[in-house]
């Protein structure tokens, strides 16, 4: 009987050595542990957006073109947010040690305006964001070019807050063709300023244009350009 309850103490402290080497998935101890974490909001109300996903990867550094560096991305998992717009997660940084690159968190929500996050390597041991999506508006551009003869170019950007900013949709005739009349849906970031910059190039002149427009959250827009 006193060696059942031996082997019997034997066993159990066999069961908890056992669990202590266990870790929640995603977790990485030792050094190679970076710890990440963050909040998700809408842009307009600064609400937290729960389930948000984030997809995050590591993007190697390849500096000039033509330097030969090989375009390497490793993926790290995602996470998603909880009610209150926050997510953490620990990744290990084991395969990219010794290469220089960013941390990039591809964050979407529903069918918001996808965000990019991207945080240089300083060898940190925790990385914190914060993100604001913009929700969206939609564009549903007519555009009308029949009353202009020998067009060699059309192109448009759709730009938010400034014409000298970022893109966030395009439409290039040397792409996609020239169509003298079409209709095109564009999905934009709401309630923001989008100009709309087109140049229209014929065999005798160019003409550059700025328009802007503001949707309401949720909402669509008609608007026409006409040449």
């Amino acid at each position: 009987m006193r060696k059942l309850k031996f082997l019997f103490a034997i066993l159990i402290i066999g069961c908890l050595s056992c669990r202590k080497d266990k870790f929640d998935p995603g977790a990485c101890p030792g050094d190679n542990c970076i710890t990440v974490s963050g909040f998700v909001f809408d842009r307009l109300t600064r609400e937290p957006l729960s389930s948000a996903d984030i997809k995050i990867t590591y993007e190697e550094n390849c500096g000039f073109c033509g330097t030969g560096c090989p375009d390497r991305k490793f993926d790290l998992g995602s996470v998603s947010t909880d009610k209150s717009g926050y997510f953490k997660n620990d990744i290990s940084s084991k395969e990219f040690q010794g290469i220089t690159g960013s941390y990039s968190f591809n964050i979407t929500f529903d069918n918001y305006i996808d965000e990019h996050v991207y945080v240089t390597n300083n060898n940190q041991k925790s990385l914190s964001i914060q993100s604001f999506l913009s929700p969206p508006a939609y564009l549903n551009l007519r555009i009308n070019l029949s009353g202009t003869n020998n067009i060699e170019y059309f192109g448009l950007d759709l730009i938010p807050d400034s014409p000298s900013g970022n893109s966030v949709a395009d439409y290039n005739s040397d792409v996609h063709g020239l169509f003298a009349d079409t209709t095109i849906v564009f999905k934009v970031p709401a309630e923001r300023i989008i100009y709309i910059g087109y140049l229209l190039k014929t065999s005798t002149a160019e003409k550059h244009v700025n328009e802007s427009v503001t949707i309401e959250r949720f909402k669509t827009k008609d608007f026409q350009i006409n040449e």
